[in-house]
């Protein structure tokens, strides 16, 4: 029988966000007319720098297939794909080529209940009990914990019922049943402590629609992706006809060049936990809208990206069990990740599902995004899309390249 390695969506917050790559690029210019012509030249040599390190990794084996985007105050530097789509049919990836992004859909999930509270409809003070009376303990816990990861909520990728069952669909009342019936349902006493917790994103998903009246995904379709002109990105379902579609595979550990089809999972079990599909290009509009005022107002938009606290007013990432925030010198805000790499604000999160990794990352002071979406987990010696989008991220914002790991 043919062994396939088993990777759940988002199993474990430090695997999950270890993928995110904190992207960025050198000094922007202030655009008035004409660019000079040293600013040309310096956005030439990056994006051949990075296109390099691309085609590199290919070859290397550390993914099947790539797709960056590179955009700077809305001027695309580089957008292109690299290698391959689907090894079965010898596609390759191209600029409209569609990957599945995981938890990139976070910070869509978080704009969503924003903009139902700019509405009117909720507000992120109010209890999941308002939504879903019959919760357990849903009185104790708040919109706001859950959009920051201390509702204590346990993640539902981690119980072995998913790994059985969710290969098949799921109606979203049947899946808030399943996330009530997890044992223990809670990790911690809500606010007092920080956990990755999807079972949280996937209710915020269902309160939604709950509260919109309309099916999730129609919601951000009406609200975020016509309006920003996403043509490509839709919450995934393998039933959907998409041109262009992106297949995801594992990379064979120690194995260059040896890959297998990823074991794919019903999105109907993610939905606003990671069920997105997209394109860098798309993604990189996103980030442009978000981080340039044209998705929520002011007020919201600096509640999305300030930096959680606990109950005892001090932030998420003192929590002892916040290890991987500790480790990527971050702090977490709703659905977005807020740090800095080499003095640079940064602003963004990463994704991993069976067969694909995402990294979506900002520099909104200096109106840079960096997208970087593969349709492989793993890699040469664990490496992987973490290793590719650190490289692209150095390569962009100027820095040495990274230090080699001791064996």
């Amino acid at each position: 029988m043919k062994s396939y390695m088993f990777v759940t969506p988002f199993r474990g917050a430090a695997a999950a966000m270890a993928l995110l790559a904190h992207l960025g690029t050198g000094p922007v210019q202030a655009s008035a007319g004409a660019e000079p012509a040293a600013q040309i030249d310096d956005d030439t040599a990056i994006a051949a720098r990075i296109d390099r390190a691309a085609i590199q990794a290919i070859k290397a084996g550390e993914s099947v297939g790539l797709q960056i985007a590179v955009v700077r105050n809305g001027k695309e530097l580089l957008v292109s794909g690299y290698g391959s789509a689907d090894l079965e049919q010898a596609a390759k990836v191209t600029a409209e080529t569609v990957f599945r992004v995981g938890s990139v859909t976070k910070q869509f999930t978080a704009a969503a209940i924003l903009l139902l509270a700019e509405d009117g409809k909720l507000s992120v003070d109010d209890r999941l009990s308002k939504f879903f009376p019959d919760f357990p303990r849903g009185g104790e816990i708040t919109l706001r914990q859950m959009l920051t990861h201390t509702s204590g909520l346990r993640d539902f990728t981690g119980d072995p019922a998913y790994a059985k069952d969710s290969l098949g669909e799921i109606l979203v009342d049947d899946m808030v049943t399943h996330i009530k019936a997890l044992s223990p349902l809670y990790e911690f006493e809500p606010g007092t402590a920080w956990s990755y917790s999807n079972s949280a994103y996937f209710m915020l998903g269902a309160i939604v629609a709950k509260v919109s009246g309309k099916p999730f995904g129609d919601f951000l379709k009406e609200r975020l992706f016509d309006r920003l002109g996403m043509a490509r990105t839709a919450m995934d379902d393998l039933a959907d006809i998409v041109p262009q579609r992106a297949s995801g595979y594992e990379a064979v550990p120690h194995k260059r060049h040896l890959f297998r089809n990823a074991r794919s999972s019903a999105m109907s079990w993610i939905g606003g936990a990671g069920a997105l599909r997209s394109t860098a290009a798309d993604l990189a509009k996103w980030a442009d809208a978000l981080h340039g005022g044209r998705v929520l107002k002011p007020a919201s938009y600096a509640m999305m990206i300030r930096p959680a606290l606990l109950k005892n007013g001090q932030p998420v990432s003192t929590a002892p069990t916040a290890a991987p925030l500790k480790f990527m010198h971050a702090e977490y805000g709703f659905g977005l990740l807020v740090g800095s790499l080499e003095g640079h604000q940064k602003i963004g999160h990463g994704g991993g599902i069976e067969g694909f990794a995402a990294s979506l990352n900002s520099y909104p002071a200096k109106g840079v995004t960096i997208v970087v979406l593969s349709n492989t987990i793993g890699g040469p010696a664990g490496a992987g899309t973490g290793k590719v989008a650190e490289k692209i991220e150095r390569i962009a914002i100027g820095a040495p390249p990274a230090a080699a790991s001791t064996p």
